[in-house]
């Protein structure tokens, strides 16, 4: 079985100024029955499916976005006069314009996929951290349940691991913070 120390110790150096950030001043909320592993690794498996749903439902976004663009195109070249500089009809012209920046704004959605994957890989190194000098193990889960969902941007994934920390498993997380994402 091959070694997976080289692939840990180089996730560990690319979140390193993460780990290094553990070192913050104590909070005063201390409560919490999980351990930092166990954690993160549901919090992880969470965004993972929350990555698939948004990734199939972003793609069929994508897809239906271009077909229109296709479609728009299509229309204005058949319109298109090549004698002339313009098109006969501006409307059509504003449409496939209009269908190309909801096509565009389809494709950034996917940069959310790719924010997941990376606090994946954060949850992952942060869950192999060694302690901090003489702080003891609860206090350092405690700094690191802080790190993480501090890197949260979308409040989404803030809630899915607010449930995770109050004892949902991934499954309960996602489909108990689904309402919410779809209102």
């Amino acid at each position: 079985m091959a070694n997976p120390r080289p692939a840990s110790a180089a996730r560990a150096r690319r979140h390193a100024p993460a780990v290094k950030a553990l070192a913050v001043a104590p909070e005063t909320n201390t409560e919490s029955a999980r351990t930092r592993p166990e954690t993160l690794t549901r919090f992880a498996h969470a965004l993972i499916q929350l990555c698939g749903e948004d990734g199939a439902r972003f793609a069929a976004e994508l897809s239906h976005r271009l077909g229109d663009v296709e479609k728009s195109l299509r229309n204005l070249s058949a319109q298109s006069d090549p004698s002339q500089t313009y098109p006969r009809d501006p409307a059509q012209a504003e449409e496939a314009e209009c269908e190309l920046l909801k096509a565009v704004v389809a494709v950034q959605c996917f940069d959310r996929i790719s924010q997941r994957l990376n606090h994946i890989l954060s949850c992952l190194s942060l869950s192999e951290a060694p302690m901090m000098g003489s702080e003891s193990e609860p206090e350092r889960d405690r700094k690191i349940r802080i790190l993480v969902r501090a890197a949260l941007a979308m409040e989404h994934d803030r809630d899915v691991f607010d449930a995770i920390e109050a004892g949902a498993s991934a499954d309960e997380a996602v489909r108990l913070t689904a309402k919410g994402r779809r209102a």
